[in-house]
């Protein structure tokens, strides 16, 4: 139909969705772990990196979706 996207349905992606609402939930839980640490903390360093490889994977599945090639998963 003219003038609609590209994208999947709500219900072929809702898997992506709550992947997506899972990691927010879990990049808040690495950002709150973080805060309470020493700044120089190898547990710190350890944590933060993680936090960088989940946000990788949370922006890059966002982009998929964006995209309309999220029911892949």
């Amino acid at each position: 139909m003219p003038g609609r996207s590209a994208s999947p349905p709500p219900l072929l992606v809702w898997n992506d969705l709550q992947a997506i609402a899972r990691m927010e939930t879990e990049r808040a839980a690495l950002q709150d772990r973080i805060a309470r640490l020493r700044p120089n903390s190898h547990r710190r360093v350890v944590l933060t990196a993680q936090l960088v490889e989940l946000t990788k994977r949370q922006l890059a599945l966002e982009t998929e979706l964006r995209k309309g090639h999220g029911a892949s998963h």
